[in-house]
């Protein structure tokens, strides 16, 4: 049927045996006001029979670890004050738990705590240059070349190399996932008259100039042969240590359906495969599956980030991203994006019919997103819940890319 168990057929397990391993697990936390509530969800196991353990992560790094026993009967709660003095931090501070007995963990939830965001260093901006077609940027260690006619930039070398081996594109569009069957034809170009043809999209340009020192860049994307589903402004600024500050205004049209994603695809050469990111992990996570994923700072490589569901499909998202590393460059925001790094292109994979046709093309394809609508179950179960869709008419965008040293 559609070979969504909770396990792969090989009874390996994937990130929806975690999710329910997270939706079963005996115990329930609250942090509030320095005092930690843990509920016992077993009927007839007191939780002292297990070790619990919990401490504080700030900005990924893990303090010290305390581990006790708590004498909570079944269907009881017992507290335990934690105080807690905001730190100062670039990216967030949680406080994590783990219920284990024999080596195994049972139960593990994370809760976030309050923190003083680090200040940034003050730099100044680049001095850009331009002629017809394109906007310069250089300095110490890079040298930037932003194309007018597509409204990104082509060319980022850092260090002597170049970082992008093709061409940066703003898209909406991921591939379908089995429960996205009833869906997909108001998204893809699957018959004439129905869908967005997001998959066929194309970005048109109005106008790219400087003002005040910045990149201003009018433009609109639609499905082709249909009208503009999204309107867009984006400013760019350069600074003269080599980071951008990208900010992306979005106007959506009213009449289009719900997007599967919307952000940035780039393609990069095979050397950034390697990567690091500060965000949900280590398996994929999405907006409505990612309860078994806490947030920390994990390694990854693309090829780590391949699922192998039976039917090629959307795989490897990370969402709630604050820090991403790869190449030389270092992508971050506060407000947290989605990610996706992939030896496969979304051509690609939704092309395949099969695990076998699922071809790589050498290059690393890597997705930054503003938001990515979740999995949900609509193969054969309800419509994905609103909460879940990025339905939004109006949104910002804004992240940076600083150089990675």
């Amino acid at each position: 049927f559609c070979c969504d168990g909770m396990v792969f057929a090989d009874r390996s397990l994937k990130a929806g045996s975690y999710e329910v391993k997270a939706a079963y697990q005996p115990m329930k936390t609250t942090y509030e006001n320095g005092k930690l509530s843990v509920h016992n969800r077993l009927s007839f196991t007191n939780l002292k029979e297990y070790n619990f353990t919990y401490w504080i992560e700030q900005d990924g790094v893990a303090g010290e670890k305390h581990s006790l026993t708590l004498d909570a009967a079944p269907h009881s709660t017992a507290e335990l004050e934690i105080p807690y003095q905001e730190a100062v931090c670039s990216f967030g501070a949680y406080l994590n738990t783990e219920l284990s007995k024999d080596g195994k963990v049972y139960a593990a939830t994370q809760h976030s705590l309050p923190y003083i965001q680090k200040e940034e260093m003050q730099a100044q901006p680049a001095e850009l240059t331009e002629d017809k077609l394109h906007i310069y940027a250089a300095g110490e260690g890079f040298a930037y070349t932003f194309s007018k006619h597509y409204g990104v930039f082509t060319g980022m070398v850092i260090d002597g190399q170049e970082q992008l081996a093709g061409l940066t594109k703003l898209s909406a569009f991921r591939a379908p996932t089995d429960n996205d069957v009833n869906v997909k034809a108001r998204w893809m170009r699957t018959n004439v008259w129905q869908g967005e043809n997001l998959d066929y999209a194309f970005n048109k340009v109005y106008d790219c100039k400087l003002e005040d020192g910045k990149i201003v860049v009018n433009g609109s994307v639609s499905g082709v042969s249909r009208k503009p589903f999204l309107h867009y402004t984006l400013t760019v600024q350069v600074y003269a240590d080599g980071r951008v500050d990208h900010t992306l205004n979005c106007n959506i049209a009213q009449d289009v359906i719900w997007l599967p994603r919307l952000g940035y695809e780039f393609i990069l050469p095979q050397s950034a495969d390697a990567f690091s990111y500060y965000g949900h992990g280590p398996l994929e996570s999405y907006c409505d599956l990612c309860h078994h994923a806490p947030v920390g700072m994990y390694e990854s490589t693309a090829q780590q980030e391949y699922v192998p569901y039976v039917r090629p499909q959307e795989h490897g998202n990370h969402n709630g991203v604050k820090l991403l590393k790869i190449g030389k460059m270092a992508f971050t925001t506060s407000e947290g994006m989605e990610i996706n790094v992939s030896r496969y292109s979304t051509d690609a994979i939704c092309r395949a019919e099969h695990t076998d046709e699922l071809m790589a093309d050498g290059n690393i394809h890597l997705r930054l997103d503003y938001k990515v609508s979740g999995i949900g179950s609509n193969s054969c179960g309800p419509e994905l819940a609103k909460d879940y869709r990025l339905e939004e008419k109006q949104l910002c965008f804004t992240f940076r890319m600083d150089i990675n040293k």
